[in-house]
């Protein structure tokens, strides 16, 4: 265990900005993971916090929340959602590294995030069938990672 902590650290240190997005990404996982784990374990109604770290569509809501349109792209509920979006960031990353510079990575990162925010925002208010559904809360690094795949 203590060679996998010294291995982030070095990381850390190397300002690997692929890696950094990858280890803050499981990092929220697991901290969100744990929290509901000891509520269901111990009985304990948890806070739920995904209304104050996903980004809605309701545009009143987000006035009161702006800081969900970068804490959602840190956020994953489900094990294969995180696994493969962190598995596509790190395989199409290290291509992008490759012809990029780790500057341009961090910030088509977070403007691919900020873009598939204001999309979804646009479509779930706009789009008769959408707007049906009540604004549903949007979580995920999908639109992040996208952008540096495309």
């Amino acid at each position: 265990m203590g060679t996998i902590l010294e291995n982030i650290k070095y990381r850390f240190k190397q300002k690997d900005i692929l890696i950094e997005l990858i280890i803050i990404n499981i990092a929220v996982f697991l901290i969100l993971s744990v929290i509901g784990i000891i509520g269901k374990l111990f009985k304990i109604e948890t806070f739920n916090l995904l209304p104050y770290i996903a980004v809605t569509s309701d545009l009143t809501l987000l006035i009161k929340r702006p800081w969900t349109l970068l804490t959602y792209m840190i956020v994953h509920l489900d094990f294969f959602h995180i696994l493969f979006n962190m598995l596509m960031l790190f395989w199409f990353g290290q291509i992008f590294l490759s012809y990029f510079n780790p500057k341009n990575l961090g910030s088509l990162y977070l403007l691919g995030g900020l873009a598939g925010a204001i999309l979804y925002m646009i479509s779930f208010n706009t789009i008769p069938y959408y707007l049906e559904m009540n604004h549903p809360p949007m979580i995920g690094a999908s639109a992040s990672v996208m952008a540096i795949i495309f």
